[in-house]
């Protein structure tokens, strides 16, 4: 089956799973090439948006089925965002279809590497994740994720909610109140007792079971109390953990990880103790068609957080303030004199926004129900009463239960047969969710290591590194020169590779029998390297062969920055592997044998040696 083939099945798949959920094709669901999936960026200009992308109420649900072109497609997504032409957060699902397992691979290292970066940059606004498949089956999980995505919206209608982009500058002032009332001038402890070059590692670990919410708050509290601190999460926001499940790592600076350590927690445990609950709750109506909702109810400062944490739950959320729907509750109704004259008040007032009245007995519900609310909140109603409001009604407007609402008794009242919930305990009266964060010393931790192994233990460290790591290294130097050093290193079991990724694999190549290679951060990379893949190069020597005999006219070149798969394509067809310094010398013995040379990754390289060699280009 041809690549494009393949790849509109799979967006067709995606757009079913979408259509099962009640999104319609023109509505709110929109393929390639339609003004729906432009991003204006000014000036006339814009960026497609997506091979597919339904819009929900929060989010952009995006899916990309990658050619050549997945990075670039990454990129954009990235500068749409910080300079503000995407109003909602994205949910970016990425598919790549390999034929082999080196399809696409230089591609994929340098997504990862990009998405990284942007996770931090972008602090919540996006999240992103890529896949590979061969065949459709292969694609099930992630239209599996790519439902739940879209589920919440369709099944769990929210009045209004905070957008994902807007929660870390929602707690940027407290972060600010926090640092200020915890840290002050500074931690008197840690700066006494800790060496300014000291590195920890922290490990936020569960202690109890629940949902997690607030890891993009922690990481800027972290981020702020020292930008040199590296957070990583092992789990995403609304994943449930149990006990002793790893949630999130931190690397870096011990002064500023122990001074940021209680805030960052503080911010988690209480957030993710609001999803929690939240959740519970969720799981308690999960056989009716009831909506759980929050209410304001909420810490003062907290609302944006606690509201996104409920979400996270699986709630859904009700107002965020007195100003984007009105209420009309018993005061307003006593002090006007009726629902009729409350009501008519408010709509003449505020035409645009939805209006929700609150009842306290059958009457009054018939009352409101011929003013045409948008909702009726039934305030403290028993059972049986609900069950008759819900009679009455007969699906014409929305119902709300409020008062007396705990987790023994919400699903007696989700069985009544009432719309929606609302729980002022999700955020008023929510445990803390027990996490920990254990912290060991990696330079004791590293030097314990190469004492117990010795001579089977070489640490190759570029010279481009910090000195944290590069104090630990046996060689340093460039890559070419870290690569040569491993291969001499006959006694070693095993190698740590501090540099890119490309050179890693080269030390790998010229290691001996029963040598390890291991390298700190797969995602080190050069995005010169990436700038040529396996797929790029054989598709360009198959077009290069429909025009001259390519295996005796053609030698293929590629620059030591490279990966593996290239590195052996050439040795398949003859060609070799050069450096800056002898790249003049290669091409001299290339044009000796074949009398064209096809140069990669680094065009720069060969366009500049050859024309010091006096070749036209």
């Amino acid at each position: 089956m041809q690549r494009q083939d393949l790849e509109q099945q799979a967006l067709r798949r995606f757009e079913q799973a979408a259509s099962e959920l009640g999104y319609k094709l023109g509505d709110n669901v929109f393929k390639r090439q339609v003004l729906e999936n432009r991003i204006s960026i000014g000036d006339g200009d814009y960026f497609q948006f997506g091979d597919l992308i339904v819009q929900t109420q929060t989010h952009h649900v995006v899916v990309e089925a990658e050619s050549a072109g997945g990075v670039t497609n990454l990129v954009k997504y990235w500068y749409s965002l910080e300079k503000q032409h995407i109003s909602k957060p994205i949910v970016l699902f990425h598919i790549f279809r390999q034929s082999s397992k080196s399809d696409y691979a230089s591609h994929l290292k340098l997504w990862d590497f990009l998405w990284s970066k942007m996770k931090v940059a972008l602090r919540g606004r996006m999240e992103a994740t890529r896949h590979t498949y061969r065949d459709l089956k292969d694609l099930e999980p992630v239209v599996s994720e790519f439902r739940k995505c879209l589920a919440p919206d369709i099944s769990r209608p929210a009045v209004s909610s905070y957008p994902l982009a807007d929660i870390v500058e929602a707690a940027a002032s407290l972060i600010e109140l926090a640092i200020a009332e915890d840290i002050g001038p500074g931690d008197a402890t840690s700066e006494a007792v800790l060496s300014a070059s000291l590195t920890l590692h922290g490990r936020i670990v569960a202690k109890s079971a629940g949902v997690v919410a607030g890891l993009p708050v922690a990481e800027a509290v972290f981020s702020r109390v020292d930008p040199d601190l590296r957070f990583t999460s092992h789990v995403r926001d609304g994943a449930w953990v149990e006990p002793g499940d790893l949630v999130a790592e931190v690397i870096g600076p011990g002064r500023g990880m122990l001074a940021a350590e209680r805030t960052a927690l503080n911010f988690l445990q209480q957030l993710s103790g609001v999803a929690t609950l939240t959740r519970a709750f969720v799981d308690a109506v999960a056989e009716t068609g009831a909506t759980i909702l929050d209410t304001r109810k909420t810490h003062p400062g907290y609302r944006a957080l606690e509201k996104y944490a409920v979400r996270m739950g699986g709630g859904q959320n009700h107002r965020l303030s007195l100003h984007d729907m009105m209420m009309v509750k018993d005061n307003h109704i006593d002090a006007a004199g009726s629902i009729t004259a409350a009501f008519e008040q408010a709509r003449a007032a505020h035409p645009d926004l939805p209006i929700e009245v609150e009842v306290r007995n059958l009457d009054e519900l018939r009352e409101a129900l011929g003013l045409g609310v948008d909702r009726i909140m039934l305030d403290n109603m028993g059972l049986d009463e609900m069950r008759e409001a819900v009679e009455v009604v007969a699906g014409r407007t929305p119902l709300e239960a409020s008062g007396n609402v705990n987790l023994e008794t919400v699903a007696a009242i989700a069985a009544t047969g009432v719309d929606y919930i609302s729980v002022g305990a999700l955020t008023h009266s929510a445990p803390a969710l027990d996490l920990s964060m254990k912290i060991s010393n990696l330079q004791s931790l590293i030097s314990n290591l190469r004492f117990q192994l010795g001579d089977r233990l070489v640490i190759l460290g570029h010279h481009y590194q910090k000195e944290e790591v590069i104090q630990f290294a046996d060689f340093r130097g460039d890559s070419l020169k870290l690569a040569r050093d491993a291969a001499n290193c006959r006694d070693a079991k095993y190698i740590v590779f501090c540099g890119v990724h490309f050179m890693a694999e080269t030390a790998a190549i010229l290691a001996q029998p029963g040598q390890t290679v291991l390298i700190p951060d797969l995602e080190a990379g050069c995005p010169l390297a990436a700038m040529a893949s396996l797929e790029d190069v054989e598709r360009a020597w198959a077009e290069l062969g429909e025009v001259m005999d390519v295996e005796r006219e053609v030698m293929p070149i590629t620059y030591v920055n490279s990966s593996a798969d290239l590195k052996g394509f050439c040795g398949r067809h003859g060609g070799l592997v050069c450096t800056s310094s002898n790249a003049q010398a290669a091409l001299a013995w290339a044009l000796d044998r074949r009398p064209r040379v096809l140069f990669f990754p680094d065009q720069h390289l060969g366009r500049n040696t050859a024309k010091r060699m006096g070749i036209p280009l």
